[in-house]
């Protein structure tokens, strides 16, 4: 069981100078009216030296920092909770669009890396880099991934790591929005892309379109070849049912014969799971806050148990620290009290604050449980 870690979050005066990227919505420092994300994250288990006063209070009238994933302190923290709850590891989103030579976005990239893969030894967790194509242009795109993946493994050795993420031998790296109507890649850029990682040794997982079997929908035709290609498919769900019903019929309409078809030829399936979504702050609309609501977990724990029972090789969790769109599972404010007394603020439905962490946990047992051999680097 994997998850997706955005590790993108800055503050300012981190060493970054990106501003309070991904806090707010226009790099300034974040407020009631200007924040970029829904879902409240705990605060009190991170150094103090890697909080930044925004300047609100909480409902207990404390004053309210916010976290930068630049400070190893931070990225040790998740990686602990991971260690506690028996979490797997994390799928590292490096946006391609942020990989410029030279650019402050490679430099804040490579900070978070580095804390990544330290965290991952010392907690005996697994990584990987997931590259993701959103934001890049075409005519530049494939080779900007594969300077970044040659310097990352010629210059940071990460795949010498113990924790760095194999399969069969062979280091894992994944590609996300090769397909995508709304996402660059042709035909042949696709295809060069998943070849080139192949030929120079990689599994490549990649994260497709959810409709990627019937090539309609948020899929492009005629990229059957280029779904057959991939090492493995993970299949993007976030948004596409909003409630347990939902996800129940989309199980057996959809997510039963992707396991079918990949099976059949030999693919690795790793269906995605989430726990629900809101972004009212992100987009500016009040319409969107809670816009699929967590029901206590039972959203979540039902795909989680979905999942399982399709037996597939991995379930991907989106996302591990994803407040912007409020997908994540790390700990989150679980009252009021706890959050900012501006703005309007999504918390844990009176659920303990590590709940979704509890649940991850245990269908990560299961899974190992049924495998007999938890993933490792080696």
């Amino acid at each position: 069981v994997m998850m997706g870690y955005q590790g993108w979050f800055a503050t300012e005066g981190d060493g970054a100078d990106l501003g309070w990227m991904h806090w707010s919505r226009t790099g300034g420092t974040p407020s009631g009216t200007d924040a970029a994300f829904d879902l409240f994250p705990v605060l009190d288990e991170y150094p103090a030296s890697c909080l930044t006063d925004t300047g609100m209070v909480d409902g207990e009238g404390n004053p309210v920092g916010l976290f930068s994933a630049q400070c190893a302190g931070v990225v040790d923290i998740h990686f602990a909770w991971m260690q506690a709850y028996g979490l797997d590891g994390v799928f590292l989103q490096r946006f391609v669009n942020e990989l410029a030579p030279g650019s402050r976005t490679l430099q804040a990239r490579d900070v978070v890396l580095r804390n990544v893969l330290s965290a991952a030894e010392a907690t005996g967790r697994v990584f990987s880099i997931m590259y993701d194509i959103s934001g890049s242009e075409e005519e530049w795109m494939l080779q900007r991934i594969q300077d970044d993946w040659w310097r990352l493994e010629r210059e940071l050795n990460i795949t010498s790591s113990p924790s760095y993420l194999t399969e069969g031998g062979k280091p894992v790296v994944a590609v996300w929005g090769l397909g995508f109507t709304d996402r660059p890649g042709n035909f042949s850029t696709a295809y060069n892309t998943i070849n080139w990682f192949q030929i120079n040794g990689a599994f490549v997982l990649g994260g497709v379109p959810f409709e990627w079997r019937t090539g309609t929908g948020d899929s492009k035709s005629g990229f059957d070849e280029i779904y057959a290609k991939f090492d493995a498919l993970s299949p993007w769900s976030v948004g596409r049912y909003n409630s347990p019903a939902g996800y129940e019929s989309t199980r057996t309409a959809v997510q039963v014969p992707d396991v079918q078809l990949t099976k059949s030829r030999g693919q690795m399936y790793a269906p995605v799971v989430w726990p629900g979504f809101s972004w009212a702050n992100l987009q500016q609309d009040p319409v969107l806050f809670n816009d699929i609501p967590r029901l206590g977990g039972e959203f979540y724990d039902t795909q989680l148990q979905g999942g399982y029972t399709l037996k597939p090789d991995m379930l991907y969790v989106a996302m591990f620290d994803e407040v912007n769109e409020s997908t994540a599972i790390f700990k989150c404010a679980n009252d009021t009290a706890s959050t900012p007394t501006s703005g309007q603020w999504l918390t844990l439905d009176n659920t303990p604050e590590d709940f979704y962490l509890q649940l991850t946990g245990q269908i990560t047992q299961k899974f190992h449980s049924r495998a007999s051999n938890p993933p490792t680097g080696d």
